[in-house]
């Protein structure tokens, strides 16, 4: 487990990837059920709070793994916040300065996200 904050992993540390397979793995039935039986949601949900890249695909995350509204941060506003702005930059194609470029999102996932939220 790595001593550093989430707001620190540098990008593709282990930490990263590790988050993002967790996020893409999370969109499909049969891996989102395994997520689940290992207890995803109780790992990720603390770094949702990040309000950084890591927070945003932890909210993510634990949106399509169908957290309760309850397990959100703030009743959840800073979620379908951020979920939202993602949309709109996917369809704007534009990234996110200092956090994400254009086309690491996919539409689908984050809309997916948001219905799910």
């Amino acid at each position: 487990a790595s001593t550093a904050p989430p707001s620190r992993w540098t990008s593709n540390s282990l930490e990263d990837f590790s988050l993002f397979v967790v996020l893409n793995l999370a969109q499909w039935p049969i891996s989102k059920e395994a997520l689940l039986e290992a207890g995803a949601i109780d790992a990720v949900k603390p770094i949702m709070s990040e309000g950084d890249l890591q927070g945003l695909k932890a909210t993510v995350s634990c949106a399509l793994l169908g957290a309760e509204w309850s397990a959100f941060p703030d009743g959840a506003q800073p979620a379908s916040k951020s979920t939202a702005e993602l949309m709109t930059n996917i369809v704007e194609k534009k990234g996110k300065d200092g956090q994400y470029a254009y086309g690491v999102f996919k539409l689908y996932t984050a809309t997916k996200a948001y219905r799910d939220l």
